[in-house]
């Protein structure tokens, strides 16, 4: 028996069997430590109820429950003071739950909107819409979407590639020849605006990148709103065979930048040239109010009004922000404050599986923060990614307390050396193997289960000589040189990480 330090009121409610244990309320109580972080004798103590805790959540028969749902299992049979808290703290760093449970809370990450243009032209934002059916004589397919930022004036071209230097030159002759260059340009990372020849464009051209962070398109929402005024209206007037999208875009050009914008209550159109166009020609009787003689009053005129609306639109854009801000932000959430070696959850709904069915794959993997951009973007150690910067709301922070005797799955022991330094690992088990082409030759690659390690990775079969692995293998399905084994059931991992590039191990089950 345990020695147990509790009060008397607790003394009237515990009731100790003929089989020598304890109970309360008709639950075993289970004996431990008092639960202290930091305390390793105590926590030793705990390592029977965090078995059962365990048990508890991670069987089969239970499915991960929430914390909630753990606790009413653990409750049933079990009893100890802090159980709840135990069972919080398990659930928060179960790596399964993390990878596998979809979030449930709201948005992270205040609207920031980009700061407001002091004149038409100077900031634009644009992107391409895609995969539309070849139009003109050069079949051209992709229709690029230029907006301007201050105005929300748009320019529409179509273009047959979204090549770099395709897009400088075309640049030059629809924008630059108009209005010269601009201050900023706001786009996704598209890898035409990541390119050397479009970075080495916009410096000589004294014009800053402003680049959307991965998979987080409200950055540039303008342009998204705008793209599907854009496709609404090609859908309203394309003929059948949609070949001739490409003819209309003048006309819906116009007809786009003679509309108010929602934001500004202006058309683009008048901003610009101070006055609406008038794609339906009316005789309207000319006003009675007689016209200016003097010519230094027409341009004052003219140059007052100009003022006057740039500052109007700046003051309504102002208020339009404040309206939108405030209507988004009252469904979000503050963004999580992270710091450089913190482990998150990222989400993965952005990423293709290289599993046969995306909707049984992990939701979530966990990173580790390499550098905070902003209060709202970090940089994560996503490897074989160009994508390396994300938005908070694509995060959530990863827990790094596990329960005293808690398997995670990301422990990943440390390398054993042996006598020359070098590091070995531990092989769990050879999945399959498969031909790898390398040069004009092949070379023979298994798919390694590293003991310690989620992800499984392919290995050059001569790694792996001498292994029990190795010998389990070919136990079962034959020599591993001649032999695939399940090949068929592992094939969509061939994008898994990259090889550890050390030779594994010798020692232990996994070889």
């Amino acid at each position: 028996m345990y020695p147990l330090a509790v009060d008397s009121d607790i003394h009237t409610r515990l009731t100790s069997q003929l089989t020598q244990r304890l109970t309360f309320r008709d639950r075993i109580w289970v004996p431990g430590g008092s639960g202290e972080k930091g305390d390793q004798d105590e926590a030793e103590k705990d390592r029977l109820r965090v078995r059962i805790v365990q048990q508890s959540h991670d069987s089969a028969a239970t499915g991960h429950p929430g914390r909630e749902g753990t606790l009413a299992i653990v409750a049933r049979g079990f009893y100890w003071p802090g159980q709840s808290q135990l069972v919080r703290r398990f659930v928060a760093n179960c790596d399964t739950c993390g990878r596998a449970h979809i979030w449930r809370q709201s948005k992270r990450g205040f609207l920031k909107p980009l700061p407001i243009p002091d004149r038409p032209r100077s900031h634009l934002s644009m992107d391409f819409i895609t995969d539309l059916p070849p139009t003109g004589a050069s079949k051209a397919k992709y229709l690029w979407v230029i907006v301007d930022r201050l105005t929300k004036a748009v320019t529409l071209e179509v273009m047959d590639t979204m090549e770099a230097e395709a897009c400088a030159k075309r640049f030059l002759q629809c924008h630059y020849r108009f209005h010269g260059m601009p201050r900023s340009i706001v786009s996704d990372r598209g890898s035409n605006w990541l390119s050397r020849f479009w970075k080495r464009f916009c410096n000589l051209a004294g014009v800053t990148q402003k680049l959307s962070t991965a998979y987080h398109p409200q950055t540039d929402g303008g342009t998204e709103r705008m793209n599907q005024e854009i496709e609404a209206y090609l859908r309203a007037y394309v003929s059948y065979v949609q070949d001739d999208w490409g003819e209309l875009l003048p006309a819906a050009q116009l007809a786009l930048n003679n509309r108010e914008s929602a934001t500004t209550k202006i058309s683009p159109f008048f901003v610009e040239h101070g006055y609406h166009v008038d794609p339906i020609r009316i005789s309207v009787e000319d006003s009675d109010e007689p016209p200016r003689d003097k010519e230094e009053g027409k341009a004052d005129a003219l140059l007052t009004r100009l003022q006057e609306v740039n500052e109007y639109m700046q003051a309504v854009m102002a208020a339009a922000q404040q309206q939108q801000e405030e209507a988004a932000n009252a469904k979000r959430q503050a963004a999580e404050r992270f710091e450089v070696g913190d482990k998150v959850w990222l989400s993965m709904a952005n990423y293709r599986s290289p599993r046969p069915c995306k909707k049984l794959d992990w939701l979530h993997h966990k990173y580790t923060v390499t550098k905070v951009i902003s209060s709202h973007v970090v940089e994560l150690d996503v490897r074989g990614s160009i994508y390396r910067r994300f938005h908070v709301d694509l995060l959530r922070r990863a827990y790094q307390d596990p329960a005293p005797g808690q398997k995670v799955d990301d422990a990943q022991p440390p390398a054993i050396q042996d006598e020359t330094g070098e590091d070995l690992w531990d092989v769990d088990e050879i999945l399959c193997a498969r031909w790898k082409k390398r040069g004009r030759g092949e070379y023979r690659q298994a798919l390694v289960r590293w003991t310690g390690y989620a992800d499984p990775t392919w290995e050059p079969v001569e790694w792996l000589q001498g292994t029990i692995a190795m010998k389990a293998f070919e136990d079962k399905y034959g020599p591993i040189k001649t032999n695939d084994g399940p090949r068929e059931k592992y094939d969509a991992l061939a994008g898994t990480r990259e090889p550890r590039r050390h030779r594994p191990g010798r020692r232990g089950e996994g070889g």
